[in-house]
Order: structure tokens, then sequence, then C-alpha cells
């Protein structure tokens, strides 16, 4: 039997049955990672075998992966521009409800903080200017109010005092000048039961469209929500 010669091939080659199946089982999973251009290649190298015909193999591969690279390049090219087309959309949706909210409508919470904030307002200021006078609130009433300066400037109307969101505003004494009414002629249904809630308290009663719905510092809901259904008329009184 001829020996194999010092530095034959085949003896630096080994190609035994293992080896060509290890081959085989390494190729098809080459392909099978065809997509994973950094892994495919190495597959064949890292185990230190040598196949029949691994150049053949490697340069289809290479040919294979280098087409599908191109196409994996322009699919992953429109799909950064649709990425960034939706970051674009995405901040100039923020930016509009952002412009919203601070140029839109003011919302109704808002609006109940700042007709309730000016309701009490108008009340210590009268009380402040009127208790010392003889008959205290005898003499009190809407221009009284406007020329002594003691209205929210965002209510006065020459000599009248309006809210939009409360309708005209309205004073008047109380029990031969022993206390004062504000009234409220037309509050919005939406921001009335806020408005009372939120401004009771400076007050010793309020009547919502006739119907007594605080007194002695405590509020009938249930008469509240039902007269408040509609809007209307509501009536502070201070004494």
């Amino acid at each position: 039997m001829k020996r194999p010669i010092r530095g034959d091939h085949n003896e630096k080659h080994p190609t035994s049955t293992f080896a060509l199946s290890r081959c085989g089982e390494l190729r098809h999973h080459a392909r099978a990672l065809a997509e994973l251009w950094s892994f495919a290649l190495p597959t064949l190298y890292i185990h230190g075998i040598s196949c029949p015909r691994t150049g053949s193999v490697l340069n289809a591969l290479e040919e294979d992966l280098g087409g599908r690279a191109s196409k994996g390049q322009a699919m992953r090219s429109r799909g950064f521009a649709l990425v960034e087309l939706s970051l674009v959309v995405g901040l100039a949706a923020i930016a509009g409800v952002g412009a919203w909210m601070a140029f839109g409508p003011t919302s109704a919470g808002t609006r109940i903080q700042q007709e309730a904030a000016s309701l009490t307002q108008l009340a210590d200021a009268i009380a402040a200017d009127f208790a010392v006078e003889e008959g205290r609130y005898q003499s009190v009433s809407t221009a009284s109010a406007v020329e002594r300066g003691l209205a929210p400037s965002a209510w006065v109307v020459g000599q009248e005092l309006n809210s939009r969101s409360l309708g005209s505003i309205e004073l008047s004494p109380l029990n031969a000048g022993q206390g004062f009414r504000i009234t409220a002629t037309a509050v919005q249904a939406n921001l009335c039961l806020g408005l009372v809630q939120s401004s009771a308290r400076a007050f010793s009663e309020v009547h919502v469209n006739g119907v007594l719905v605080y007194s002695r510092r405590s509020i009938n809901h249930s008469a509240l929500a039902e007269s408040c259904a509609e809007g209307g008329e509501v009536a502070f009184d201070r004494r």
C-alpha cells in the first residue's frame, strides 16, 4: 500500500466521513443564515474543517449574499424613510396639541377657577369698602361697585358687570343693608356645579334658580346637581 507522502494534500487536509458530513451540515446552516452576512461565511471556517469545493461554495454564497445585501439595504433605506416620516408627523401632532392648549379655548376647570376667584374678590372688596358706612350695605349696587373700582376689571362693561360664562352680574342689598347679594344671571350648565362648590365657602348662602343649595357651611349635593342641570341664575349671599 502506498504510504501518504509527507505534505500530501490528503494528509494536510483530511476528508474523512465525519468531515464530509460536517461540511454538509455547515453548508445547510450557511444557506439558512444567508440573511445574516456576518455569520454565514465564518461558519465554514470556525471548525477548522477542509471541505471539498469549499471555494466554489463560498463564491456562490458571496454572490448570493451580495445581491441580498443590496436588496436589504434598499429595504432598510425605505424603512428608515418611513420611520423618519412617522417621527415628523408625531412631532407635528405634539406641537399642534401644545399650541391648542396654549392658545385654544379655556377649559371648563380653568374658567371655574377664574370666575370663582372673581366672585370672592368682588365679595371681599364690597365687605371691606361698605362695612364702615352707616347702614352698611344699604347702598350696594352694580353701578356703585363699578364707580368705586371694586369689581374685577374683566367683568366691567361701562357701568355694568358682565361675564361671558356667568352672564350679567347684579348686586343688591339684603336685610335692610345687613348683607348683600351677588347674582350671576346666566351661568353655563357645565360650570354651575363646579362654580358653587369652588366659591360657596366665601358666602353665607347660595341659591341656584331659587333653590337653596348651600347654607351653614354645608352643600346639599342632590339639590345642587338637580338645580344646575340646565344652568341659569345663581345667587351668592353674604351676611
